[in-house]
């Protein structure tokens, strides 16, 4: 009986705990961490499960690209 008892012991217990990540997104999983836990991302803000903000931060890639293509060519006109 008493290794039966520290077999059990020994077991970690499993409870609900509450993610946040830096977005702000929270959801639960079970964990034997005490919670809450804060990560930096998680599968709601990393763009690669998040096909909307992988576009969006292409899309302001390119823009950014494109001013600054259009601010070189106006200082060649100007020179």
């Amino acid at each position: 009986m008493a290794a039966e008892e520290k077999k059990k012991k020994k077991i970690p217990y499993h409870t609900d705990v509450e993610v946040v990540d830096l977005d702000g997104n929270k959801f639960t999983i079970n964990s034997t961490l005490p919670g809450p836990i804060k990560v930096e991302t998680s599968h709601m803000s990393h763009p690669a499960y998040n096909p909307d903000k992988k576009i969006e931060r292409k899309a302001k890639w390119h823009m950014e690209k494109f001013l600054e293509k259009q601010k070189r060519m106006e200082a060649k006109k100007g020179a």
